[in-house]
């Protein structure tokens, strides 16, 4: 399953932070994106309802700029959903072989 998805506790701290600066305009963004996407956790019980065998997130908010954030960004996503999770990235394919179960990923860029 391929699924957006928005950490709400991130995009609350960067929120709140831009609040704390002055940054009002950039404040009320972060709180109005909220109810934009689905939450990594709530993508992934979506996920494991469907009985999907991999979940792929992208259009991730906030954007992540390091991949050591990805597991602050997926939180406790994979106690709710029993396949793979993959945090995705720009480039990233996925293909679905006729005739096969297989989901192969590669790197288009």
């Amino acid at each position: 399953m391929l699924h957006e998805a928005l950490n709400k506790k991130m995009v609350q701290t960067i929120g709140e932070t831009l609040g704390e600066r002055g940054i009002r305009n950039g404040e009320i963004i972060f709180e109005d994106i909220l109810d934009y996407h689905t939450d990594p956790e709530e993508a992934a019980q979506a996920a494991q309802a469907a009985g999907a065998r991999q979940l792929v997130y992208y259009h991730i908010v906030p954007q992540l700029p390091v991949k050591m954030l990805e597991s602050m960004f997926v939180g406790n996503a994979r106690s709710r959903f029993d396949g793979k999770i993959t945090v995705g990235a720009d480039g990233m394919l996925f293909s679905l072989p006729a005739g096969s179960d297989d989901i192969l990923k590669s790197d288009a860029l």
